[in-house]
């Protein structure tokens, strides 16, 4: 009996080892990630995200969900069934119904907090009518950011200190009433790759984006049909340090600077087409106003009226600024499409092209 008991008093450490490594850890799902189905398991994406742990993921059917939402600071994706079929997307739609912002992301989230594969619509702040982001960085993919408004900044959505991660995003009908139509930054440096603006609104700034300060890199993105009441039908950066990289300028319109208006800061200008787009005053391709100007290479300003570039720029080699396009010039044949006959000229010749063909298209 002694010997018993003397080899049970030197196992017990081993053993309470042994049972606390069989515990269940109560209170973290960390190593095992749940699927949170909207309406399935919850009717709210709210009521989800507020039950969801670190890695878990909030996956919503197609329907229509009358909410706002916060993302909580937490690290977990909330989905469509699948982001990448726009049939999906179009299908699953967050509507605030004009009470404030659909979408807001401020305590402190990072890329692991995910957004993918919604309409957001419908909602009216006083900033971020769409999707308001402060002194967070979640990554928003394949959303589409449509009908919204705002009274000041960001009709789209608003960054502020951010380093956001946008991703294959739309931003289209979006409204505000002073600044970033589409979407308003306040420095970080958020990235947006493939994303498309069009026919947002300022009636002020930047039709499409306002950026002011901080270090946007933008990538591949087209700014097509957007509108100022004052400056930059498109783009309007200043006092920021900005990368703009193959995107494409179309169409878009302002008082000055019809697609972009610079003021101070050093962006580069990278690959881009400023094309067919207007300023009532001067600057139908870019405004320039103070500072050194911005840095073009391998750009186009083309049939932007009434000039291609007003103010200072940094000609940093093969960019091509004319009326027109002229005979062998890359991809931009519709850069210019009053040249009827391609000749690289906007001339008598092309009127009497068009009077050729006038009358009924079959």
């Amino acid at each position: 009996m002694e010997h018993r008991m003397n080899y049970l008093k030197a196992s017990a450490p081993s053993l309470i080892t042994v049972a606390l490594i069989c515990l269940p850890l109560s209170g973290t799902n960390a190593a095992y990630a749940d699927i949170i189905y909207v309406p399935g398991d919850y009717p709210s994406i709210q009521v989800a995200i507020d039950v969801a742990d670190p890695g878990d993921e909030v996956v919503v059917a197609p329907d229509q969900y009358y909410e706002n939402i916060n993302l909580s600071g937490k690290a977990i994706t909330v989905r469509s069934t699948d982001p990448t079929d726009p049939a999906v997307v179009v299908s699953t739609i967050i509507h605030s119904s004009g009470r404030g912002s659909v979408v807001i992301c401020h305590s402190g989230e990072g890329p692991d907090t995910v957004l993918s594969g919604f309409v957001i619509t419908g909602g009216s702040a006083g900033k971020g009518g769409g999707m308001f982001i402060f002194e967070s960085s979640p990554t928003v993919s394949y959303c589409t950011f449509a009908d919204n408004s705002t009274s000041s900044y960001g009709g789209g959505m608003q960054t502020e200190s951010s380093d956001a991660t946008i991703l294959n995003c739309t931003f289209a009908d979006n409204e505000s009433g002073f600044r970033g139509g589409g979407l308003s930054i306040f420095g970080g440096s958020p990235t947006l790759t493939d994303c498309a603006f069009l026919g947002n609104s300022a009636s002020g700034w930047g039709g499409g984006i306002c950026s002011a300060g901080g270090h946007a890199t933008i990538t591949r993105c087209e700014f097509i049909g957007n509108s100022a009441g004052d400056q930059a039908g498109a783009l309007h950066t200043s006092s920021a340090d900005l990368i703009l990289t193959d995107c494409t300028f179309k169409n878009n319109s302002a008082a000055t600077g019809g697609a972009m208006y610079y003021l101070y800061g050093s962006p580069i200008v990278t690959g881009c087409a400023f094309v067919a787009n207007t300023a009532d005053v001067q600057g139908g391709g870019i405004y320039s106003q103070y500072g050194a100007g911005p840095a073009l290479s391998k750009t186009v300003l083309c049939g932007n009226a009434p000039d291609q570039i007003f103010g200072a720029y940094l000609d940093e080699g093969e960019n091509l600024i004319a009326p027109y396009a002229p005979p062998g010039a890359p991809a931009y044949a519709d850069s210019c499409p009053a040249d009827v006959n391609d000749d690289g000229f906007v001339d008598i010749d092309d009127i009497f092209n068009v009077l050729a063909q006038w009358g009924p298209c079959e």
